[in-house]
């Protein structure tokens, strides 16, 4: 057993009914390039490879033909040639193993005709400029790649997908999503070692600052809007309220940050999503307690006539109700629902990531609390209509655990594709980054900003 370096040329020899077995280590979701040259004439070798390598196909086709495979973890690679021909057989090789791409990077290329490939993490929207520095009359052609893997009903296999189009001397391209890409150069005459230089250009909103900044003008604006200094001048119930109507605009805001800085790759989002829990919750909180207050108020006069009306025995008075109930109590059960769901999936994949599953049924108790919740509020002013809150409670307990699954399940498998030829059945996933398509980002933005505009009207009438 011999231990290879990496893009060293090795000159070896396998006698008649004999084998020899290399090993090298292989890097996580990097790319292993075996390049073998066999100089006898006329001679074949098998050639078996193990460990955490994946045989890769591409769609492009090298001659010679290479040994490209995906590396999925850490570990050793074993790669064992055998001959089993009458007669000794001459060769030589070289093994290659994709790296991160720098500012400057340089590989050797051991053999001609042979490939090196790098590895370049990206962001949603990035552009790379590279620009290989040709030494001699080395002058390497680059090919942009992507990964799928591809399931089949013979099992599952990696397939490098080009990326644009191969070029010489300079190459770009814009990152259609976050990930890695591969980038992997071959010289059909000529050897050597060369270098590349790499620049990524990102626009504003995939940096980290970006939308600390959205977060930062929606809160100013949402002060503006809601105009919070005038609290101190309220009674108990109307300030409650206003509060809550300014957490809900914060919250708002939150959600419009996490969902561009999820969008598009930035690590920011997980610091905002945490925040938009914390905010989630208070503005429910104090909107729940402010209407736990109000419903204590037994006695209001009538806004047409001005007579004295107890609410829990007649709510109505001149063809109209004194004291109305809002519809959006009727999403109590379910915005709960959604709100203990992400608690609890925060919470177990933090302390218990083995019950992560149980994340759903915390979101059917969420369901169930909010239409008791809503129930107990209400009950004593509308005693025919709360009883649907407990009912609609109940009713969500069932339905939203499959709601959020069918939306996990839209999330989790946004990259795969079911592609179907002749008969033949086959589904295709891209190793990316996950995200948020863009008309679901812009739709989610506008009703966002349409909940902004609503709470901020509501908030001017709180008196």
């Amino acid at each position: 057993m011999d231990y290879l370096e990496e893009d060293v040329l090795y000159n070896d020899l396998l006698h008649s009914d004999s084998s020899k077995l290399y090993v090298i280590k292989g890097c996580e979701k990097s790319l292993l390039i075996f390049y073998l040259l066999i100089d006898t004439e006329n001679a074949e070798l098998k050639v078996e490879i193990e460990g955490v390598a994946n045989k890769t196909r591409t769609n492009v086709i090298w001659l010679p033909q290479s040994y490209v495979y995906y590396v999925g973890k850490e570990g050793e690679i074993r790669i064992l040639l055998s001959n089993h021909q009458v007669s000794t057989v001459f060769y030589r090789f070289y093994v290659d193993i994709s790296e991160p791409l720098s500012e400057v990077s340089s590989k050797s290329l051991p053999l001609e005709g042979g490939q090196v490939a790098f590895h370049i993490d990206l962001r949603k929207d990035d552009r790379v400029l590279l620009s290989p520095s040709p030494n001699g009359a080395l002058n390497p052609r680059i090919r942009v790649f992507v990964l799928f893997k591809e399931i089949i009903p013979e099992g599952s296999l990696y397939k490098l997908y080009q990326y644009g189009l191969s070029s010489y001397n300079f190459s770009s391209f814009n990152a259609d999503l976050g990930g890695r890409y591969y980038i992997i150069l071959d010289s059909e005459q000529h050897k050597g070692t060369f270098s590349i230089t790499t620049s990524i250009i990102s626009p504003s909103w995939n940096q980290e600052w970006f939308w600390f900044v959205v977060l930062s003008i929606i809160c100013v604006v949402a002060t503006f809007f809601v105009n919070i200094s005038r609290v101190r001048n309220l009674d108990r119930i109307a300030a409650f309220t206003l509060i809550s109507c300014y957490l809900w605009l914060i919250a708002i805001g939150l959600a419009i940050s996490v969902i561009g800085s999820f969008a598009y790759g930035t690590s920011g989002y997980f610091s905002l999503f945490h925040l938009l829990m914390v905010f989630y919750g208070l503005g429910h909180g104090l909107q729940i307690y402010a209407s736990f207050l109000d419903r204590k108020i037994i006695v209001k006069a009538c806004p047409f006539c001005g007579r004295q009306v107890d609410v829990r025995t007649e709510n109505h008075c001149c063809g109209h109700i004194v004291k109305r109930i809002s519809v959006a109590w009727f999403l109590i059960p379910l915005s709960l629902s959604f709100f203990f769901f992400f608690v609890g999936y925060l919470i177990f994949e933090w302390a218990f990531p083995e019950f992560l599953d149980y994340s759903l049924w915390i979101a059917s108790c969420g369901s169930i609390i909010g239409g008791i919740i809503a129930w107990w509020v209400n009950r004593e002013i509308y005693e025919a209509k709360s009883w649907k809150y407990l009912a609609e409670g109940i009713m969500f307990s069932i339905i939203s655990p499959f709601l959020i699954l069918f939306l996990l399940n839209m999330f989790f498998y946004q990259h795969t594709e079911l592609l179907v030829s002749t008969g033949f059945v086959w589904i295709r996933i891209r190793a990316a980054a996950l995200t948020l398509p863009l008309h679901i980002t812009l739709i989610s933005i506008l009703i966002s900003m349409g909940l902004i505009f609503f709470i901020a009207i509501r908030s001017k009438r709180i008196e």
